[in-house]
C-alpha cells in the first residue's frame, strides 16, 4: 500500500492510534489536474501511435508517388489529415472512427474540383483504406465491450463502398455522360459493394475484440495476484500483531506475579525494581508493534 502510494506522488502512514485504542491507517493521494486546456482534453500518445500514423500517412503517399511522381506533394495534405485523427484512437475511439471516415471523402472531393488527377485520388482511397481498417480495430479494442461496438463495422462498409462508387462515378463521368439511372444504379453497387466489405470489416472488427479479451484476460490475472498477495499481507499482519499482543500480555503478567512476589515478601526495593522491568517490556513491545508500520514516506501531500 506504501509502495502504491508512492507511486502516484501521496504518503500513506498506518500505526498504533495516539488518541484511542486501535490502529489507524491514513493515505494522502493528490488529486488529477482538472485544469481547463487542450493539455487536459487531449490524451498522451506513445511513440508507437505516432510511428502508426506516420506509416498509414506515408502508404497513400508512396501509391502516388508510384503512381504519378508529379503529384505527390499534392497528395501529402489529404493524407496526413486522414491519419492524423489516429493519434487519439485509444481515448476516442469513436470520434477517431467519424473522424477518418469523414476525411476518406477528400480525394473524391478533390477530384471533383479537379485538384486531383483521377489515378492519385485512386491512390489514396485504396491505401487510405488501411487507416479506416485501424480506426475499426480501435473501436473494437477500445469503444467498450463487442455488443457495444459491432454497428461499426455497417458504417465503415458503407463508407468504402461509397467512396469507391463515387470515384468510379466521377472517373467516368466524362466518358459516360450523364445517365437518368446513374444514382440509383449507384445506390445499387454501394449496397453491392458493401456485402464483402462487411465480411472484411467483421474480420478486423474481430481482431480487435480478441486484443481487448486478451488485455481483459491479463488485467484480471494481474488483479488477481495483487488481491492475494494482499489478503497474504493482511493475514501475516494479523498474525504478528497476535504474536507480538501474546508476548506483551506474558511479560507483562510476568512482571506483576514478580511485583506480586516481592510484595509479599516486604521487598518494596524488589517490587519496585520488578514494575519499572514490567514498564520498560510494555514500552520496548510497544514500539515493536508501532516499527512494523515502517517508515512514513516523505513526500508533498495532494490536497
Amino acid at each position: 500500500m506504501r509502495d502504491r502510494a508512492a507511486g502516484l506522488g501521496g504518503t500513506l502512514v498506518a500505526g498504533p492510534r495516539a488518541d484511542a485504542p486501535g490502529w489507524s491507517v491514513r493515505a494522502r493521494l493528490p488529486r488529477p489536474p482538472t485544469g481547463a486546456g487542450i493539455n487536459s482534453v487531449l490524451p498522451r500518445w506513445s511513440w508507437t501511435d505516432a510511428t502508426t500514423v506516420l506509416a498509414l500517412a506515408a502508404l497513400p503517399v508512396a501509391a502516388v508517388l508510384i503512381e504519378r511522381p508529379a503529384a505527390t506533394a499534392t497528395a501529402l495534405l489529404p493524407a496526413v489529415l486522414h491519419a492524423l485523427p489516429l493519434l487519439w484512437r485509444r481515448r476516442a475511439p469513436w470520434t477517431v472512427l467519424l473522424l477518418v471516415l469523414a476525411t476518406a471523402w477528400i480525394p473524391a472531393a478533390c477530384l471533383a474540383l479537379g485538384l486531383l488527377p483521377a489515378n492519385v485520388a485512386w491512390a489514396l482511397t485504396v491505401a487510405g483504406a488501411c487507416a479506416d481498417c485501424v480506426a475499426l480495430h480501435a473501436v473494437a479494442a477500445f469503444a467498450g465491450p463487442p455488443g457495444r461496438t459491432w454497428p461499426a463495422i455497417g458504417p465503415m462498409a458503407a463508407g468504402l463502398a461509397s467512396t469507391t462508387v463515387t470515384l468510379d462515378a466521377l472517373d467516368g463521368f466524362d466518358t459516360a455522360g450523364a445517365d437518368d439511372l446513374g444514382l440509383w444504379f449507384g445506390v445499387f453497387l454501394t449496397v453491392v459493394l458493401m456485402l464483402p466489405l462487411a465480411l472484411l470489416m467483421a474480420g478486423v472488427w474481430g481482431s480487435g475484440v480478441f486484443v481487448r479479451r486478451r488485455r481483459e484476460r491479463v488485467t484480471r490475472r494481474e488483479d488477481g495476484a495483487l488481491t492475494a498477495v494482499v489478503w497474504s499481507a493482511v493475514a501475516e499482519a494479523h498474525e504478528e500483531r497476535q504474536r507480538i499482543a501474546a508476548e506483551l500480555r506474558q511479560a507483562v503478567l510476568h512482571h506483576a506475579h514478580e511485583v506480586v512476589a516481592h510484595a509479599e515478601r516486604d521487598d518494596l526495593d524488589g517490587a519496585a525494581r520488578q514494575a519499572r522491568a514490567g514498564l520498560a517490556a510494555m514500552r520496548e513491545l510497544l514500539a515493536v508493534l508501532k516499527g512494523t508500520t515502517g517508515p512514513v514516506l516523505e513526500g508533498t501531500p495532494g490536497p
